[in-house]
């Protein structure tokens, strides 16, 4: 649109002439903080800061946190929704201005034990501008059973056993 020309530069080179149009675009930054280990039900607050480090106001932003199945959601800030099929927490930000930055919340749950990946997308209209993946693990609490192959042990001695890990 026009409104995203900076400037125009025109020469004449034999007869033919040629225009150069720069085009200024906002230059989205997203800084997250998103611990790399979640606790199996607990509750874990989670934040990102979303930037405009260009030049020009951002319309029409889009803000998409992607969750592994390991990770569940409990809440987001600033009308931030959820869609459980596409595992996605979604904000829609009609503009940020040039030099701008907003703080966005949500809560996560460790569902079960195990790794997976968050990935935070900025997108201005359909164009994916920035994301970052963070990698993540669940973990959880577990209870070790020793079970000796005879009741009394003298100090020293070797005796066999069965180590039981068991999750709670």
């Amino acid at each position: 649109s026009c409104t995203d020309i900076v400037s125009a530069r025109s020469t004449v080179h034999n007869s033919r002439s040629q225009v150069r149009i720069y085009v200024k675009k906002p230059q989205l930054a997203i800084e997250c903080d998103i611990p790399t280990h979640i606790q199996q039900g607990s509750a874990t607050k989670c934040s990102m800061t979303l930037q405009n480090k260009g030049a020009m106001e951002s319309l029409s932003n889009k803000l998409t946190v992607k969750l592994p199945t390991t990770i569940g959601f409990q809440k987001a800030d600033k009308n931030g929704t959820f869609s459980n099929m596409l595992r996605e927490i979604n904000w829609t930000l009609p503009s940020m201005a040039a030099g701008g930055s907003e703080v966005y919340s949500f809560t996560l749950e460790g569902n079960k034990i195990g790794i997976g990946e968050i990935l935070v997308t900025a997108l201005v209209g359909d164009e994916e501008i920035v994301s970052t993946k963070r990698s993540n693990e669940v973990i959880g609490e577990c209870m070790i059973t020793h079970k000796l192959s005879r009741n009394a042990v003298l100090v020293g001695e070797e005796v066999t056993g069965t180590i039981v890990l068991t999750g709670k």
